[in-house]
């Protein structure tokens, strides 16, 4: 039996690691929604946001493997996709006390925030404090509370 949909070719593109797989489609946190790419996909361009990546090796997988994604942008072409996020980590990657920890850090920061705080220390702890939500989110949700 011939497979409905070529074989996708994910490039995973972190500042700490790359990554290429090849698989049959990807579930990816798009700014706005989810988007499923596989192959024949129309070639463009996209931006991601926090939340997971679902990535299914073969056509018959149940359970994709699962990733943190900490926004960045996508491209698609000719049945490769390119990812650029700013953090990437596979769910059992994920230290979640360090997590827990940095959301502590990152929610007192903002609480305690003052009028002559600059605009680049509020934005860096709303930044972190998504990250860490992100994080233990989905590792509650796969790995367990």
């Amino acid at each position: 039996m011939e497979k409905e949909y070529p074989e996708l070719t994910i490039a995973i593109h972190a500042p700490d690691k790359t990554e290429k797989r090849k698989g049959f489609a990807v579930i990816l946190p798009e700014v706005g929604g989810l988007r499923e790419i596989r192959g024949y996909h129309t070639s463009g361009i996209g931006m991601l946001d926090f939340g997971e990546m679902k990535f299914f090796k073969e056509e018959e997988t149940k359970k994709p493997e699962i990733f943190a994604l900490h926004y960045g942008f996508y491209k698609i072409l000719n049945d490769e996709l390119i990812l650029t996020v700013h953090a990437m980590e596979k769910i059992d990657e994920i230290d979640v006390e360090r997590a827990r920890k940095a959301r502590e850090r990152a929610a007192r920061r903002l609480e305690e925030k003052k009028e002559k705080e600059a605009e680049l220390d509020v934005k860096r702890a709303q930044l972190s404090l998504r990250r860490a939500l992100n994080r233990i989110a989905l590792w509650e949700q796969y790995r367990g509370s």
